[in-house]
This record gives C-alpha cells, structure tokens and sequence, in this order.
C-alpha cells in the first residue's frame, strides 16, 4: 500500500525554529546561552535562511538580537511542539515547513536541504523525520499541511508516526552530531569543549 502524501502541499519556504521552551533542565534560556560561534538560536537562524528558507521564530513576542527576524507567540500557549508546528502551519499559508529546535548547535543548511531532498524523493509524505538507531527524532522534521487534523497541543509527537502518511528516513551517520541538543548543563558544556568550526 502507497504511504499517503500531500501532493497539495508548496515546497517549503518557512523555517520555523521553535523557542517557546522553559529551559527547566538546563536553568537558563538555551536558545541565548553562548556556545562557540554565537548562540544556538543564532546558529538555527542562519541554517535555516543559508537552506534559502526564510525563518520565523515561534514562541517568542520579541526578538532584540534579531531584529529583521519574524517571531510568534503560540497559536496556543504552553503547547508545546505541537502548538508550534500548528502555528507554522498557519503562517505558511498551504505550503509545507521546515520544523527545528532552536538548541542544535550542529544544525546546518547542508542537513536541511538533504531533508527537503528526502522529502520530494520519497513523494511528499505528510510528515518526515529522521531517524538515529530505529528512534524516531520528530524535531527537526518537515511537515505539510495534512498533519495539522492530527496536531494536540500540549501531547507529544511520537504517536503521530504511527499514523499514515508519516515517513522516517535513517540519518547518514556523517551528520551524528546535528540532533545533538542542549538540554542539561553536561550538554551545553560539551558543546562549549568544541572547537569552532
């Protein structure tokens, strides 16, 4: 049986980084801490627009470092990634997005642009994520418009891959590091051990 896709769906033009976490674990805003080469939220912004995709920062009403960069509270707040997927469903007005935390210190355009790749070559499925060792990384991903009936907010985004149309792709090795957060100060310590690339 074919995986059901969103033929409908534009390519994507918006990067949507999600910023609307409390950053309980790590005890201070993770998109702002300093690592080697900026911040984190820094190094999303510039993947994401060097992927020539334009970013939108969710979960934030305002954006001093940024300036020239959109940002948006939550369609619904405290929503977690769900809320924020919807809300860059809606602003992308019908076509698909490119979805990615706003932690991933090892995130480039190089990797985005082999998501979106991925995507058109395995037909436009209605959700995509990557995936390290059989587990299922549902941010960063890429989703159309299709997914949006299927989004609750304040619920997580695992139990969608179960549904059809959500397609897993095994990530090359080459990129291990990209998917590596920074939730806990052992992870932004490591990050900030890293030599600048």
């Amino acid at each position: 049986m074919a995986t059901p896709t969103d033929s409908a769906a534009g390519d994507p033009t918006l990067g949507i980084i999600l910023a609307g976490g409390h950053s309980r674990r790590l005890g201070q805003d993770k998109a702002t801490v300093a690592i080697p080469g900026g911040t984190p939220l820094g190094v999303a912004i510039h993947a994401v627009s060097a992927a020539g995709l334009r970013p939108v920062v969710i979960g934030r009403l305002a954006m001093t470092d940024f300036p020239a960069v959109a940002s948006h509270p939550d369609d619904v707040a405290n929503g977690g990634p769900a809320a924020g997927i919807a809300t860059g469903l809606r602003l992308a007005a019908g076509n698909a997005i490119v979805v990615v935390p706003c932690d991933l210190p090892a995130l480039t355009a190089e990797w985005l642009a082999w998501l979106i790749t991925t995507w058109r070559e395995l037909g436009r499925p209605v959700a995509l994520a990557p995936t390290t060792a059989g587990k299922i990384h549902p941010i960063p991903g890429l989703y159309t418009p299709a997914v949006a009936p299927a989004l609750e907010p304040g619920r997580g985004l695992y139990r969608l891959f179960s549904r059809p149309g959500m397609a897993t792709v095994p990530m090359p090795t080459t990129w291990s590091q990209v998917l590596e957060d920074i939730d806990t100060p052992a992870d932004l310590a490591r990050h900030r051990e890293r030599k600048t690339p």
